[in-house]
């Protein structure tokens, strides 16, 4: 039996541009969420501001980060606003019904406890949202079809 050398030109899984975006997308998630957790804790425990408005801002502020930061960062502006930020609303929407559909089908059909059908949804749901991010939402506008004009506007 023939044993081989380890091949050290491969870079690590992190350095190839999967790993890279995936590194970035949990980092951009993490920072997303830190600024909804301390916005509603500034908002509406710190400044006893009304709890349903303030909330709402601070998830709009954590979203907003959460976009800009995969759409410059993570996925690198493969394709204009116009083109990704109508598809990341979509998926915003998506992932909603998504956790509602997990937790209602974990108490509702199989009689879990509400915090283990909602750690269900929240734990799959990063994973099946990089994906669509990924190949959909962020991914260039030819990949999917689209013809190419000389002067770079796309159509078809």
């Amino acid at each position: 039996m023939k044993i081989r050398k380890l091949d050290r030109s491969a870079p690590p899984i992190f350095l190839n541009r999967p790993g890279r975006q995936a590194a970035r997308y949990l980092t951009v998630g993490v920072m997303s969420a830190a600024v909804y957790l301390v916005g509603t804790w500034f908002f509406v425990d710190a400044l006893n501001l009304h709890v349903i408005v303030w909330t709402g801002i601070a998830y709009a502020l954590g979203t907003t980060l959460n976009y800009l930061g995969n759409f410059y960062w993570a996925f690198g502006r493969a394709a204009s606003h116009l083109y990704s930020m109508p598809r990341y609303l979509s998926l915003v929407i998506v992932g909603f019904v998504y956790n509602e559909a997990i937790t209602a089908a974990g108490v509702l059909g199989f009689g879990f406890e509400a915090w283990l059908s909602a750690f269900v949804a929240a734990s799959t749901w990063p994973i099946l949202c990089f994906a669509i991010l990924r190949v959909w939402v962020f991914a260039p506008a030819a990949s999917f079809g689209h013809a190419q004009k000389a002067g770079g506007e796309t159509f078809g």
